[in-house]
């Protein structure tokens, strides 16, 4: 299994935009948390995503860029967003909350 992290901008966005992000992230599959090698569960920030998965990097991309399209089909943004995903062997972080 492969962890994918994914950063998404909604450009004009209001914070209620991000919140229905949020949700059709969440239907795609992401979370917005990341598991230590602590066993701790830390917080990403915000629009920021991981998801652990046997699928492809364009596979992982197509769902982060569904959920955007669904989010600005429903707000006042300008229609327009930016996504990074990426594929990893680790992550280091320093400053994220703990859930």
């Amino acid at each position: 299994m492969t962890t994918f992290i994914v950063r998404i901008e909604l450009h004009n966005a209001f914070g209620s935009d991000y919140t229905n992000l949020h949700h059709a992230m969440s239907s795609e599959g992401f979370s917005n948390t990341i598991h230590g090698d602590d066993g701790k569960t830390y917080k990403l920030p915000t629009a920021q995503y991981s998801a652990t998965t046997d699928s492809t990097l364009n596979t992982v991309y197509d769902a982060a860029k569904r959920a955007s399209q669904k989010t600005i089909n429903q707000s006042n943004t300008s229609n327009r967003f930016s996504i990074l995903a990426s594929n990893t062997n680790g992550n280091m972080w320093i400053g994220l909350d703990t859930i």
